[in-house]
């Protein structure tokens, strides 16, 4: 059996075959997948700090907006 190995990041679920490795497309393939561990993934939780920096660094103009006590109490 033929093996080949590289480094890739999958999009929307394809593995696609580096251009330099053009004789094996079309070809019936056996894949096995090791992936890198990754510190965050998008199921992972983020941490308060994380939300206060983020949240820090964005400004708001408020200036046009009318704050309605009844609509925000209203239930």
């Amino acid at each position: 059996m033929n093996t080949l190995e590289f480094e890739t990041v999958t999009q929307d679920g394809v593995i696609k075959i580096p251009r330099e490795y053009g004789e094996w497309y079309n070809k019936s393939l056996r894949v096995i997948l090791l992936a890198e561990p990754i510190e965050k993934t998008e199921d992972s939780p983020i941490s308060a700090k994380e939300i206060q920096t983020f949240f820090a660094s964005k400004r708001l103009d408020l200036r046009d907006y009318q704050f309605d006590r009844e609509e925000a109490n209203a239930r």
